[in-house]
């Protein structure tokens, strides 16, 4: 009983993460992020991943303006979509 809590806790334990900012040429820029379930799935990494352009563009005193976004929600292992699933974004954007 102790360790199927244990592991339902750490089920539940958030994370978002997005990788390094990429220079995709002519002023345009690539960023990808995950989120866990919790997180939001592909909401949430479709956010943080906004967020993280919108913060490296400010540096420069602009904002991001995304070109195009690729977003989707991982499966589970057994091919089923369902609650809480983890997700992905792939961001295409310029600084304006």
């Amino acid at each position: 009983m102790r360790y199927a809590l244990l592991l339902a806790l750490l089920a539940l334990a958030g994370c978002t993460e997005t990788g390094q900012i990429m220079d995709g040429g002519g002023g345009t820029y690539w960023i990808s992020s995950y989120a866990s379930g919790i997180e939001g799935g592909a909401f949430g990494a479709n956010d943080a991943a906004y967020a993280e352009a919108n913060a490296f563009c400010g540096r420069a005193g602009k904002h991001a303006i995304v070109l195009d976004n690729r977003d989707r929600d991982l499966v589970t292992t057994n091919g089923n979509p369902g609650f809480l699933q983890p997700g992905r974004t792939t961001m295409h954007f310029q600084c304006s």
